[in-house]
């Protein structure tokens, strides 16, 4: 199976490539072992494109709803800086989350997932003079 998408960019029109483990490959293949080819993970009902931003949030708000989830506190957006934090939290690697959220500087990194003001916070609490 294929094991990297490519995703535009939509701010910086620049492009990244975000890479599947083995796992989330095995996922993508049960999700569209019924389906037609395609160069799209989530095609549009034409199948020529992919689905808007702009779907992928409708999307994701019909999911929460159907969870019990406040929809209006759930989103594309959201689970992307979630997703930023745990991997950083896990990792430490923030060059690559940088890179895969198509960041100037790994400062604006830490910034957009909100990790800064977490170490700040923590670094104060055990100074001491």
């Amino acid at each position: 199976g294929k094991d990297v998408m490519k995703i535009k960019m939509e701010k910086t029109d620049t492009t990244v490539e975000v890479y599947f483990n083995s796992v989330l490959q095995q996922e993508i293949a049960k999700y569209t072992s019924n389906r037609a080819d395609s160069d799209w993970l989530f095609p549009s009902r034409q199948g020529d494109k992919p689905i808007t931003r702009q779907m992928a949030h409708t999307f994701l708000h019909k999911a929460a709803e159907a969870c019990g989830i406040d929809s209006e506190q759930w989103g594309t957006h959201s689970m992307r800086k979630t997703f930023g934090y745990h991997y950083y939290q896990r990792k430490k690697d923030v060059y690559y989350l940088m890179k895969l959220f198509g960041h100037a500087t790994q400062g604006q990194t830490l910034q957009y997932i909100g990790v800064e003001a977490d170490e700040i916070r923590k670094t104060m609490e055990d100074f001491t003079l």
